[in-house]
């Protein structure tokens, strides 16, 4: 039985620990890297895990917008897995602004966690994905890439470049059977829109679960789930 080996970014809560463990429960056997920022809930993830799953299962604390972090995060995927099959971009940040008001630091965050990093792991596990005829990159996007929110400009711009670099990995990686995939969701119900929006503003029963829009990307990776290899699947909440 052929093994899997993802690497899962933003695996600490919210859509990236619902791939961690959709990918635990179905995807068996399987070995995980667990990527975010902080190590306490990735762990947490983990010990969610092992209570269901007999998965091999690994956690790396890093700051996606550390300059350089997909090099090194590629690297502990390839000593940590031996082997790698699939890419779980989740990490997101949106600040919500007007477009007067973002600082460069802002931007370079926004552009880097949602994009920059995601494009920069794919590079460096390029050379492992072409070992495997149906390797899978799947990054997640945001409606917000085609019906902007307000205050929400930068985050849909990042989320648009998502978009085109999900269609470039599918055209640049037929040849060697890597598929690509992005989702775009509307609300989700997780700790980011939380941060941002209450329950008043954004009623819980209007979201999405961090399981619905997960269970789009697990099952096409798993070929549970007919989709053209760079496409952008639109979730309206």
């Amino acid at each position: 039985m052929k093994e899997h080996d993802a690497i899962i970014t933003g695996a600490g809560s919210g859509i990236g620990r619902a791939v961690a463990l959709d990918l635990a429960k179905n995807a068996q056997p399987i070995r995980l890297l667990l990527v975010g920022r902080t190590e306490k809930k990735l762990k947490q993830t983990a010990a969610m895990i092992s209570d269901i799953s007999s998965a091999s299962v690994h956690v790396y604390s890093i700051d996606l917008n550390q300059l350089g972090a997909g090099k090194l995060i590629a690297e502990k995927a390839s000593n940590l897995l031996g082997d790698i099959d699939a890419i779980f971009h989740v990490a997101g940040d949106a600040p919500m602004k007007s477009i007067d008001k973002y600082t460069g630091q802002e931007i370079d965050r926004c552009l880097r966690v949602n994009l920059g990093v995601g494009i920069e792991i794919v590079a460096n596990i390029w050379n492992h994905l072409k070992q495997h005829p149906r390797s899978f990159v799947g990054f997640v996007s945001s409606m917000a890439s085609v019906d902007p929110f307000p205050g929400f400009s930068l985050y849909a711009a990042a989320k648009v470049g998502v978009n085109m670099f999900i269609k470039c990995v599918a055209e640049q990686g037929a040849e060697h059977g890597i598929r690509s995939l992005a989702v775009a969701p509307g609300a989700v119900e997780t700790p980011m829109l939380r941060s941002l929006f209450d329950q008043d503003t954004i009623p819980k029963d209007q979201t999405l679960s961090p399981q619905q829009v997960a269970s789009v990307l697990v099952e096409a990776y798993l070929e549970k789930r007919e989709f053209t290899s760079g496409q952008t699947i639109m979730m309206p909440s």
